[in-house]
């Protein structure tokens, strides 16, 4: 059984929207992947080139505050849990 995580980034008016996805999937055929099981992982870092800094980013929909650092042209900070899905912003 193999581990898939997927990160996709969308530019939304002047936001950023993040998708970070992780689950454990299954090949079921030749060319069919099947997701077998969700287990949650924790303390994801996560660094994203960004041309300023933000003035929040933030976990929806929970609308949580995500403390961040700004470093070198990098918007950097750690989400504390993924299970299965989020979505962050950036603003």
């Amino acid at each position: 059984m193999q581990s898939h995580g997927i990160a996709t980034l969308r530019k939304q008016n002047k936001k950023l929207i993040l998708h970070l996805i992780y689950a454990q999937a299954g090949v079921k055929g030749k060319s069919i992947e099947a997701i077998e099981d969700i287990y949650p992982i924790y303390d994801v870092n996560v660094e994203i080139r960004t041309d300023k800094k933000p003035d929040k980013v933030y976990l929806v929909p929970e609308m949580n505050d995500v403390s961040f650092e700004f470093e070198n042209g990098y918007t950097k900070f750690v989400v504390s849990k993924i299970d299965c899905h989020q979505m962050i912003v950036i603003e």
